[in-house]
């Protein structure tokens, strides 16, 4: 291609920011922690597993063990409520390294899972009327200081929403010249690719992991359905999403969105295999412009994100890395208070997740 610093240029697959991210936490002495088999530990890993069936329960443990090491690295212990301004370090640390909102706000939410096991699962109260009164105290700060940063991770996420709208004129430019037949130069192809891709994280809210893996073959069985108000809809069943579920995820197009991912199959997609030959049989919807599977929807989201801002002009609002599962999150979040509870289970079934789960935020 003729500039490969353009602003939509694919770079070859790497993981070059991760490891400067990982690096810097290493550094700083954030990836250490206290053993994991600890009473305190330990106890909380048996509640997080046993009575709330956390699939990922070992890494809350282990984010609990970081912080916790992090306060004080002689033993674990609840005593860090007594000292607010090491808390406060501690996160100021992991702001100044590079983690973006989310990761802070997942700390917290691991925190509190740990003080609401301390406080409602334990004999604390028996044993340290004091400190369990402490800890109770310090649950409210946490959601105080929960909820600001919701409302932070909140207006990223509307950065991003507002990035799509920006990129839709171009977007469609690009459509309509491919219903013309006509040939698509690379970063017209990746204009596609990233708009759709982005397309199914913010506004349908899937997982990055469904935009990787939804095959050719789970696109052609899409079914088609009618509402009763007259309206046309595809549904498509994605089987490998990486998760605990074994539950199908399901994406749900508009007529109009149908015709941009047919659009996307019958005209980019050809021009992006013509120069490679490895075909799999389970092939991917979306590929790369190399005519290999895309490795990181996530990451395309940033790249596609960071050029529109910048083309507009939008550069100096902050709008650091927000993933799928942010949107989620946020998504789940809001729905907690006003959904009821048969309409959070159909949120829950429509985002490929049990109930119990979406209860959880």
């Amino acid at each position: 291609m003729e500039d490969d610093q353009s602003a939509l240029y694919q770079p070859p697959m790497t993981r070059s920011w991760n490891k400067k991210l990982r690096k810097a936490m290493q550094s700083s002495g954030l990836y250490q922690k206290h053993p994991l088999d600890c009473d305190l530990l330990a106890g909380f890993g048996k509640y997080l597993r046993d009575d709330h069936n956390f699939p990922n329960f070992k890494q809350e443990v282990a984010n609990v063990s970081r912080f916790l090491l992090c306060i004080d690295s002689t033993k674990p212990s609840l005593d860090f409520v007594h000292d607010l301004e090491k808390i406060r370090l501690f996160f100021t640390k992991l702001a100044n390294i590079g983690q973006n909102k989310q990761t802070t706000a997942n700390y917290m939410k691991n925190l509190k899972r740990f003080l609401r096991y301390n406080t409602t699962a334990t004999n604390l109260i028996q044993t340290d009327r004091g400190l369990y009164e402490q800890c109770k105290h310090f649950q409210e700060c946490l959601n105080d200081i929960q909820k600001s940063m919701s409302k932070q991770v909140s207006h990223d996420i509307t950065g991003k929403r507002y990035t799509q709208m920006v990129a839709k004129k171009d977007f469609l430019g690009v459509i309509r010249k491919a219903m013309s037949e006509e040939s698509l130069d690379e970063n017209e192809q990746l204009l596609i690719l990233y708009y759709l891709e982005s397309l199914l994280m913010l506004k349908h809210l899937q997982r990055a992991g469904v935009v990787k893996n939804m095959t050719l073959n789970e696109w052609l069985s899409r079914e088609s359905c009618k509402l009763p108000n007259g309206e046309k809809w595809t549904v498509i069943g994605v089987k490998q999403h990486k998760t605990g579920t074994q539950q199908v995820a399901t994406v749900s197009l508009d007529e109009e969105e149908d015709a941009w991912l047919d659009m996307y199959y019958r005209h980019v997609q050809p021009a992006c295999l013509q120069n490679f030959d490895d075909v799999e049989e389970d092939e991917r919807f979306f590929i790369s412009t190399t005519g290999r599977a895309i490795y990181n929807p996530s990451n395309d989201l940033q790249r596609f994100h960071a050029k529109f801002l910048k083309s507009k002009l939008f550069f100096l609002i902050p709008t650091p890395n927000v993933t799928s599962q942010v949107a989620r999150h946020i998504f789940e979040t809001n729905i907690k208070a006003s959904f009821t509870d048969a309409e959070k289970a159909l949120v829950a079934d429509y985002l490929a997740h049990t109930t119990a789960t979406a209860d959880r935020h």
